[in-house]
């Protein structure tokens, strides 16, 4: 069974040029990017602070390799179902899903 954050499923409804698994995509990403760089990933509740952010490079990396690892040569595929083809449209979708607490 799929847990649907409903948060970001308002997110989706809002601006539904991407597909709620980008969205969700983007959150483990940055998880990701976080562990690849050495930084802390915030605890449940906590406000995001100096030490858990990563850098715009370092989150398209992170995206990159976890997109690679999950889907393999079907990322690409993976992603323009999602909606997602270029960069800018990840910058797009991390500056929409930030709005989530």
């Amino acid at each position: 069974m799929t847990y649907l954050n409903p948060k970001l499923a308002q997110v989706v409804k809002n601006d539904p040029r991407y597909a709620y698994e980008a969205y969700d995509f983007v959150f483990h990403a940055i998880q990701h990017a976080q562990r690849m760089v050495g930084r802390e990933t915030p605890r449940e509740g906590e406000a995001v602070q100096e030490r858990h952010h990563v850098s715009g490079p370092e989150l398209l990396q992170g995206i990159r390799h976890l997109a690679l690892m999950e889907f393999g040569g079907l990322a690409k595929t993976v992603l323009a179902v999602w909606g997602v083809r270029t960069t800018d449209d990840w910058v797009t979708s991390s500056s929409t899903s930030s709005t989530i607490s």
